[in-house]
């Protein structure tokens, strides 16, 4: 078996595909998307560099809530996915990467985030399939 790409690949394929999402959200919002498990902050502090987007960051973890705000984003919410405390149309556009494939029921996920976007905006999905990749391990 040929060497598959090492974690410097797959890290520079994980930041385009996060700027393709970026950019499709950038289009329409205007006013507010929440980043769904939006961990440590960093891609939805991009999100909100590179668009001017107003950003809430969605993480189950306390922690990882922590440390986004300790980077500087201020509008965090510590919740679950299944049971998003917005009102319904509250956003126009919603982010979940690498989320779906951590969850027991995605489809209730998904439409949680279907809920809280407005009609006409995007939802935007990014996981990755762990069975297609390749790692040469010595």
């Amino acid at each position: 078996m040929g060497a598959g790409p090492g974690p410097t690949e797959c890290g520079a394929v994980l930041r385009r595909v996060q700027a393709a999402v970026a950019r499709a959200l950038a289009r329409r919002a205007g006013r507010c998307v929440p980043r769904s498990r939006g961990g440590t902050g960093e891609a939805a502090l991009a999100l909100r560099s590179g668009s001017g987007a107003e950003v809430v960051a969605v993480d189950s973890s306390w922690t990882m809530i922590a440390r986004a705000r300790d980077r500087g984003l201020p509008r965090t919410v510590v919740a679950d996915g299944h049971r998003l405390p917005f009102a319904a149309y509250r956003f126009d556009g919603a982010w979940a990467d690498r989320v779906l494939q951590h969850i027991a029921e995605p489809d209730r996920v998904l439409d949680e985030l279907m809920r809280v976007v407005r009609p006409g905006g995007r939802v935007a999905l990014a996981d990755p399939d762990y069975d297609t990749q390749v790692l040469d391990i010595d």
